[in-house]
C-alpha cells in the first residue's frame, strides 16, 4: 500500500486563504470584544463551589466539500443516514468544570468509518478515522437578562488547544497502488460561549468557534444553537443546530486537501453536579 506521509504541525502562512482566516480571526475578536464592553458585564460571581458537567451528544452530520489524496481530487456529499449506516463505533461529548468566573472543558469527537463501495470514491472501498480532542479555558462573565422573566446572561471567551486526525484510505485494485494519508494537525482555538434563560427550565446556548486562523495547514470554524431543558435538579436535555467547516491545504508534509462543511441537527443530554 502507497502511504502518503503523516502530516506534521506547521507554523505557516498560507496566501489568499490565510487572509480570509485572519480575517475571520480579527472578527472573531471583535465580536468577543463588542460582547464584553457593549453589555456593561461583570465577572462571574456564581458560587466558588466547583460545579462540573457531562454532557454525551449525538449530531447528525450531513457532510459536504471536497477531499483529495495523492493529487486525485473528488467531490464529497454524504447525508447523515448514509454516515451513521457505515460507522463501526463513534463518540461525542463535551465536559467542563465551572468555579466562579473560572471554565475549563474538554470536547472530543470520534469515529471509525468504513464502506465496502463508496460512491464519491468511484465505489473503491473506503475506510476513515477521524478524531477531534479540545481541550480549554474560559473567563465568565455576567449580565441581566433584558427579558421580561429576568435571569442572567453568562458570557464565556474561551482560549484552548485543538488536536485532529484524520486517516483515510481507498483500496484500488491492483496492479495500481492504493491511496491513502495520515494526517495530524494541532491548532490554537478561540471561542465565545453565550447562555441564556429563554423562559422558565427553558435556556438557549450559543458557541462559536475558530482554529488554525492561518497558522498551520488547517483552518476550522463552527457555530451552534442549542435550546437547552433543565427537568430535574441535575439532569437536562438539549438540541439545536450546528454548523463546522474545515479545510485543509498540502505542505509542510501535509499532502491531504479537504474542503468539507459538515451541518445538521444535534441532540445531548447532561448531567451536572
Amino acid at each position: 500500500m502507497h502511504r502518503l506521509r503523516e502530516g506534521r504541525v506547521a507554523i505557516v502562512t498560507g496566501g489568499a486563504r490565510g487572509l480570509g482566516h485572519r480575517r475571520a480571526l480579527r472578527l472573531l475578536i471583535g465580536l468577543i470584544a463588542w460582547a464584553i464592553a457593549t453589555t456593561s458585564v461583570s465577572a462571574s460571581n456564581s458560587s466558588n463551589d466547583a460545579e462540573w458537567t457531562l454532557a454525551p451528544y449525538a449530531w447528525a452530520l450531513n457532510f459536504s466539500g471536497r477531499v483529495g489524496i495523492g493529487g486525485q481530487s473528488v467531490p464529497l456529499d454524504v447525508d447523515a443516514e448514509e454516515l451513521v449506516g457505515s460507522i463501526k463505533a463513534g463518540a461525542m461529548g463535551y465536559a467542563r468544570r465551572v468555579q466562579g468566573p473560572h471554565m475549563v472543558y474538554a470536547e472530543g469527537l470520534g469515529f471509525d468509518f468504513e464502506d465496502r463501495s463508496l460512491e464519491q470514491f468511484n465505489d473503491l472501498p473506503t475506510r476513515a478515522q477521524a478524531l477531534f480532542v479540545e481541550l480549554g479555558y474560559g473567563y465568565r462573565f455576567e449580565q441581566a437578562s433584558a427579558l421580561p422573566n429576568g435571569g442572567v446572561i453568562t458570557l464565556t471567551p474561551y482560549i484552548g488547544l485543538r488536536h485532529a486526525s484524520l486517516d483515510i484510505a481507498a483500496d484500488v485494485p491492483f496492479p495500481f497502488a492504493d491511496v491513502a494519508a495520515d494526517e495530524h494537525w494541532l491548532d490554537p482555538v478561540l471561542g465565545l460561549l453565550i447562555e441564556g434563560p429563554i423562559r422558565g427550565r427553558l435556556a438557549y446556548v450559543l458557541k462559536l468557534d475558530g482554529a488554525g486562523f492561518g497558522l498551520g495547514q488547517d483552518h476550522y470554524s463552527s457555530g451552534a444553537l442549542y435550546a437547552v431543558y433543565l427537568f430535574e435538579k441535575s439532569w437536562m436535555l438539549g438540541g439545536g443546530y450546528r454548523i463546522s467547516r474545515f479545510n485543509a491545504d498540502p505542505g509542510s508534509d501535509n499532502d491531504l486537501t479537504l474542503r468539507l462543511l459538515g451541518r445538521g441537527p444535534a441532540l445531548g443530554l447532561g448531567y451536572r453536579w
